[in-house]
């Protein structure tokens, strides 16, 4: 007689390249799966080529079926999948999907959060395009040629802005519709989830049990927090993190990498170039990648010491 309960868990972990994550969970009655669990789909480094294996793969294992999908947060290097390769999913049909509850349009908290950053993902769009317009114009090899090390530093402005660059492509997304898109919106808009797809919102504290298909299993909802205090900070006391949201000392290198302009590079900074080479520009390389300002989604990552973009300067 089959099993009614789920006594066996299968874990796929995929590993696009670089920090992110992607899982596949197979529930299984016996030798049966009963329920396919995917979470999150991205890589802060990976692009639509590394995503490709990843969706067939996991598309073949499922057999196209999709039975809970879950986006734990909407950061770059867990949800960047399904902007890259929105095509793959046509293969896939998503049952059900469970939200942050900050993407909850009739949750006033959560439009307040997503409202917030409007402005902070426009500043990103604009910075990149003008570093952008910078490294065409080899603007940091031209300042940077007759300084000891001047290639290596270059080198790593360069890293610095593909970095951004594959940021600015997830925070292009979000923004294509207007400055408080959720989550729902984009997949829907990039037609990975429709009208016969279950959505739901999950807030800390929630447990479910007797999911159809994965009975016996209970699920524990963790985060992100409710409290906006706790939902500001990446990382606990004492281990040199800070809030997003708030300005400070640490963002400046970040602002004062945009405050070249395109006409005249120095026109915006209050010292001289010779000055600038040789006092601040060590400076603010360490800062850029100690403590890069980054952004993606709602929730963005504003400050994250030695994560992401920084690990491109190793």
């Amino acid at each position: 007689m089959a099993t009614q309960h789920v006594n066996k868990i299968t874990v796929f972990m995929y590993r696009p390249g670089g920090t992110g994550d992607c899982f596949l969970l197979q529930f299984k009655k016996g030798n049966q799966v009963s329920f396919n669990l995917m979470i999150d789909c991205g890589c802060i480094t990976g692009g639509k080529q590394n995503f490709i294996p990843i969706l067939d793969d996991l598309t073949a294992k499922t057999k196209g079926k999709i039975d809970l999908l879950v986006l734990t947060h909407e950061h770059a290097d867990h949800i960047n999948g399904f902007t890259s390769v929105a095509e793959k999913f046509v293969n896939l049909t998503i049952a059900k999907v469970w939200f942050a509850w900050t993407e909850n349009k009739d949750d006033p908290e959560a439009n307040n959060y997503r409202q917030h950053h409007t402005e902070q993902k426009m500043a990103l769009a604009q910075a990149t395009t003008k570093l952008n317009k910078l490294e065409r114009d080899h603007y940091f090899h031209k300042l940077l040629e007759l300084e000891n090390q001047g290639a290596e530093l270059a080198g790593g402005i360069h890293h610095f802005i593909d970095s951004l660059n594959g940021l600015n492509g997830l925070n292009e997304a979000t923004m294509a519709a207007n400055g408080t898109e959720t989550m729902e919106d984009i997949l829907r808009r990039l037609k990975i989830i429709d009208n016969n797809t279950v959505v739901e919102y999950r807030y800390p504290g929630q447990t479910l049990e007797d999911v159809l298909g994965a009975e016996g299993i209970r699920f524990f909802i963790l985060g992100p927090p409710k409290s906006l205090d706790l939902l500001s900070k990446e990382e606990g006391k004492n281990e040199g993190y800070e809030k997003r949201e708030n300005k400070s000392t640490t963002n400046l290198a970040f602002i004062e990498a945009l405050s070249v302009s395109e006409d005249n590079a120095q026109d915006q900074i209050p010292f001289e170039s010779d000055f600038f080479l040789r006092q601040r520009l060590p400076t603010l390389l360490l800062n850029l990648k100690k403590n890069t300002m980054l952004m993606s989604r709602p929730g963005a990552k504003l400050t994250t010491t030695g994560s992401l973009a920084g690990r491109n300067w190793r």
